[in-house]
């Protein structure tokens, strides 16, 4: 028992140590972080080989919840549980066990439709709601990034615990920093508190908690059954999960057009108006959508010149 504990303890060290300086220096959204976990993680240290890492790239991409953050907890997962069997043996390809990721997905559906039921019933419980939200924007987002920004403002803002003016300010400042979009989940749980007697620090963790525990209980679950799915099967599965995408993303556009009619903050207001009210800010607007597009300007950059075109505007104006 001691020696397992041991392994236990060197392989959550040997995690922490090669996980550490992530957050603070991934910056450029998912497509950038693939790349940085696949040299560090396959190249470098030769945690996974390549037929490992794309099936977690598979897995990462065709669930809900940020996609780079799920490869790189599929990752450390894939990882631990090789180290604690490798004595067993020679090192198989996935080696998370099929029941307990079974037992998790099943865990997870229970906790969603209990959040269901207690949210309808206890509607005035902020706390509860906030979380709920959380959780139900992190079931049906897919593929991570920007996507998740206008959702958050339909299950925030709508819901009246943050202005559209603290909404789009907090989102030019989020931009600019490493990490998964998702994590301005804080910046909101922390606002929500406004509304309650509840800490801010308490509603920020709640909202983070809500909004990642999907995307990594749904991982942890298919890891454990994606490379067992005979391939003839794999279509199937990958067709399904392509249509929840789609039917997603349907809902994440409403959720966008939302998004622009309420994007032109205003000095005297905490309400916004639409961003096509002005066409200065329709330019803006362009330029950040085209840079970022189709000449790989980095989205902080794109923020910073963003900010600067407001600057120019309040000159004129």
């Amino acid at each position: 028992m001691a020696s397992e504990q041991l392994s236990l303890k060197r392989r959550l060290i040997t995690v922490a140590i090669n996980y550490a300086d992530l957050g603070f220096t991934s910056f450029g959204g998912p497509p950038v972080h693939f790349g940085i976990l696949y040299d560090r993680f396959v190249k470098k240290l030769g945690w996974i080989d390549d037929k490992t890492y794309q099936e977690l790239f598979a897995v990462s991409q065709a669930l809900p919840g940020p996609a780079s953050t799920k490869l790189a907890f599929a990752i450390a997962l894939n990882y631990a549980a090789s180290q604690a069997t490798e004595a067993e043996g020679a090192r198989p390809p996935f080696t998370i066990r099929l029941v307990p990721g079974l037992t998790v997905i099943g865990l997870f559906f229970a906790l969603f439709v209990t959040l269901m039921g207690l949210r309808a019933h206890f509607s005035k419980l902020v706390e509860l709601r906030l979380f709920t939200n959380m959780v139900l924007a992190g079931t049906i987002i897919f593929g991570g990034g920007p996507v998740v920004i206008p959702l958050l403002r339909e299950y925030i803002v709508q819901e009246g615990w943050v202005s559209s003016r603290d909404f789009l300010l907090g989102l030019a400042i989020i931009q600019s920093f490493p990490g998964p979009n998702f994590n301005f989940s804080v910046y909101l749980g922390a606002l929500a508190s406004a509304s309650t007697s509840t800490p801010s620090w308490v509603t920020a963790l709640l909202a983070y908690i809500g909004i990642f525990l999907p995307g990594l209980m749904l991982t942890t679950g298919m890891s454990s059954i994606w490379a067992r799915i005979p391939r003839q099967y794999r279509p199937f599965v990958s067709s399904l999960l392509r249509g929840i995408n789609a039917a997603a993303v349907g809902l994440i556009w409403t959720a966008v057009y939302r998004l622009w009619n309420a994007g032109n903050l205003t000095h005297s207001s905490v309400a916004a108006n639409s961003l096509g009210s002005e066409p200065w800010w329709l330019v803006v607007a362009t330029a950040a959508f085209a840079g970022h597009q189709w000449y790989s300007v980095p989205a902080p950059l794109c923020i910073v010149l963003g900010g600067c075109m407001g600057l120019g505007w309040w000159a004129v104006n």
